[in-house]
């Protein structure tokens, strides 16, 4: 009876603390960039179907969720860096891209993303961090990169294309 009672413990204790462990990411994940809203894949699909990348392109995703454009990257021949800061989403995406030899999975905030030699970048920002990551992808982004922003836009860069909800910019 102790035993099973011990073993029961155990398990609320656990499930409790992943409760709070996946809490604390959102939170952290809201106050520090944008919530979890994926991709649809057939806009993904749509748009490594429409742009012309070099063989050997990176492409870089800046919150990169449960890893879908990541994935269709590398289907498609290309390097894939990914950043994530909710460690929920990291383990998901981590796991299932595991097998995946040219993908990364970053534990790391889009504010420490090395874009030196990005060739795309893709990322669901929202309004308030925009502007801020501007400045950095100003100053980090390589000549000739393109920038992906799905639903919310750039106040100063101009855009060159539009595919449903994803806005595409040429820096």
């Amino acid at each position: 009876m102790l035993q099973a009672f011990s073993a029961l413990l155990v398990a609320v204790v656990a499930a409790v603390l992943m409760a709070v462990i996946a809490c604390f990411g959102l939170i952290f994940v809201f106050w520090r960039g944008a919530p979890y809203l994926p991709t649809f894949q057939t806009e993904i699909d749509r748009l490594f179907k429409s742009i012309k990348l070099p063989k050997r392109a990176l492409v870089v995703d800046l919150g990169s969720g449960d890893g879908r454009l990541l994935k269709t990257a590398a289907e498609n021949g290309f390097a894939a860096v990914g950043y994530e800061i909710n460690p929920v989403l990291w383990l998901l995406s981590s796991w299932r891209l595991r097998k995946l030899k040219n993908v990364k999975v970053r534990f790391r905030s889009l504010w420490k993303a090395d874009l030196a030699e990005a060739d795309m970048v893709f990322i669901f920002g929202i309004t308030r961090i925009m502007s801020k990551l501007e400045v950095k992808l100003d100053c980090e982004l390589k000549s000739g990169a393109t920038l992906v922003c799905n639903t919310f836009e750039l106040k100063k860069a101009k855009q060159t294309r539009h595919l449903g909800t994803l806005h595409l910019y040429k820096f």
